[in-house]
C-alpha cells in the first residue's frame, strides 16, 4: 500500500514538472512572439519609408532636363 502512494506522488511530481515546462514555454513564446511582431512592424515601417524616398527620387529624375 505504501508503495502505491509513493508511486502516485512520483507520477504527480512528473506531471507537475511537465505542466510547469509547458507553462514556462507558453509564457516565453508569447513574450518572444510579441517582441518579434514589434520588430517586424518596425522593419516594415523602415521599408515603407525607403520605398517612398526612392519613389520621390525617381520622380525627380524624370523631371530633369535631357
Amino acid at each position: 500500500m505504501g508503495g502505491d502512494k509513493s508511486e502516485d506522488a512520483q507520477k504527480f511530481e512528473i506531471l507537475y514538472q511537465k505542466e510547469k515546462e509547458i507553462n514556462d514555454f507558453t509564457e516565453k513564446f508569447e513574450k518572444e512572439k510579441a517582441e518579434y511582431e514589434v520588430e517586424i512592424k518596425n522593419t516594415q515601417n523602415v521599408i515603407k519609408v525607403l520605398l517612398e524616398h526612392m519613389q520621390k527620387n525617381m520622380a525627380r529624375q524624370n523631371k530633369l532636363p535631357n
